[in-house]
């Protein structure tokens, strides 16, 4: 029991205050109409290659798309960017996705499961690819 005690305090600690369709908004939001999709609303998850300079191997766009903000993330406040490392096979499928670098384990997680389905190009070898996934709680805010 006292375990459930502990998250509404965990979200206060955090700086979390006001209430929105999907929980308390972390106060670090000064616009609350961008939040009022919520941490699904698409505009709280950016996905890109680490290497501006390399090929499109994928379809960025969708695979940002795909990827949910884990809502206790995102009610408690928590943000950052997640290195993801991939080996693109020559079928376009995805293998020994591992996330390298990330400020949490929730946001690892998702940017993990967000590639996990993802189709990439098809390409001649099996190819290293690293993506970086930020996570905003309060994407322009």
């Amino acid at each position: 029991m006292p375990r459930l005690l502990l998250v509404p305090l965990l979200l206060t600690a955090a700086g979390c205050s006001a209430l929105a369709p999907y929980g308390p908004i972390p106060d670090v939001c000064r616009d609350t109409a961008a939040l009022d999709q919520g941490p699904y609303g698409g505009q709280n998850v950016d996905v890109r290659p680490a290497d501006p300079t390399q090929e499109p191997l994928f379809d960025w766009r969708a695979i940002d798309a795909s990827i949910d903000y884990p809502v206790f993330a995102w009610r408690a406040g928590i943000e950052g960017a997640v290195d993801v490392r991939m080996t693109l096979l020559p079928s376009g499928e995805t293998e020994d996705l591992r996330a390298i670098r990330s400020p949490n384990e929730l946001l690892s997680e998702a940017a993990v499961a967000g590639f996990a389905e993802a189709r990439g190009a098809e390409v001649d070898a099996p190819t290293e690819v690293v993506a970086v996934v930020t996570f905003d709680v309060c994407p322009g805010g």
